[in-house]
Order: structure tokens, then C-alpha cells, then sequence
């Protein structure tokens, strides 16, 4: 991160782990996401009480019918002892009805630059997709095993390893 903040023309974002510090500060953000899907699933459930008998099974039949709600918050956050500074941090949290799921993104873009949500799906989630593609491949293929000293020979084993695969 310091590097990339030395650095001039370097957009980044990073995934930070959470912590209690940082859960409280969008503890307003899941209280609005909490009462988004509440009113989303409020009607739905009522509508299935017309329909059907009363079950426990009624509320979950109800969640598979909407969506969960998504709420972005942007924080000023600075850590206790390790960053000399504050940053900003975009907070995402998805509210269900059997968890708030909250993820944190350390950026440097400015945000009339890019907004939350875009900044959140189009920027740092793709890379996820990215890691999770290249350990599909790994873990598949036995990528891990390409330790030639050439590009030819390492082609040349994944090659065979994909053939293996598809048998």
C-alpha cells in the first residue's frame, strides 16, 4: 500500500480484514440494511400466509424471492499503531435474513471518481474471480508441477495434464 500511495498514476484496491473498530463504524449502514430487507420481505410473507398454511418453512420460501439488500458506506479510518494516516475505506454490507455479511476495501480512488458500488463490483471483485480462476487452474491442471525452465516445457505439461483431465 505504501508503495502504491509513492507511486503517481496508481489506482488500487484492497481487500482489509474486519475488526471491531471498523464493524462499529457501519453499524448505522446494517441497521438501514436490516430494515430494507425487512420491508422487502415483510409483503412477500404476508402474501404466502394467504396462500399457504403457517409453516416454518414460509420464511424461507419468502427469501428465495428477493434479493438481498446491499448497502456501500465510504470511511475515514486510520489504524491504531501501523498507518501514519488516514485512508479511505469503502465498506460493503449485504444484509440476508441469517447474516449481515460486511466486507471492507482499502482504495485511493477519489470517490466522485467512482461510486461505491461500482467501485466495490467492477474494481475489487473481479479480482476475486481472477485468484479464484488461477486456483481452479492450479488445483485442476496441477499447475503447481511447472517447474521447468521453460515456458515449452511447462506448456507442454499442462497440455498433458489436460488431456488426463478430459479422460
Amino acid at each position: 500500500m505504501a508503495w502504491c500511495e509513492s507511486e503517481t498514476g496508481i489506482d488500487y484496491a484492497f481487500g482489509l480484514a474486519q475488526n471491531n473498530r471498523l464493524l462499529q463504524a457501519t453499524r448505522s449502514i446494517q441497521y438501514r440494511a436490516s430494515k430494507e430487507y425487512s420491508g422487502k420481505l415483510k409483503p412477500v410473507v404476508e402474501f404466502f400466509e394467504t396462500l399457504f398454511p403457517p409453516s416454518p418453512d414460509l420464511i424461507k420460501s419468502a427469501e428465495a424471492c428477493i434479493e438481498n439488500s446491499v448497502w456501500y458506506a465510504s470511511l475515514d479510518y486510520q489504524t491504531l499503531d501501523s498507518w501514519s494516516r488516514n485512508r479511505r475505506i469503502v465498506a460493503e454490507v449485504e444484509y440476508s435474513y441469517e447474516e449481515v455479511n460486511t466486507r471492507f476495501v482499502r482504495t485511493c480512488f477519489p470517490s466522485n471518481k467512482i461510486p461505491l458500488g461500482q467501485l466495490y463490483t467492477q474494481k475489487y471483485c473481479p479480482r476475486g474471480n481472477m485468484e479464484n480462476s488461477l486456483k481452479e487452474q492450479k488445483l485442476g491442471l496441477h499447475s503447481d508441477r511447472t517447474s521447468t525452465h521453460t515456458f515449452e516445457g511447462n506448456q507442454l505439461r499442462l497440455w498433458f495434464a489436460s488431456i488426463v483431465v478430459t479422460f
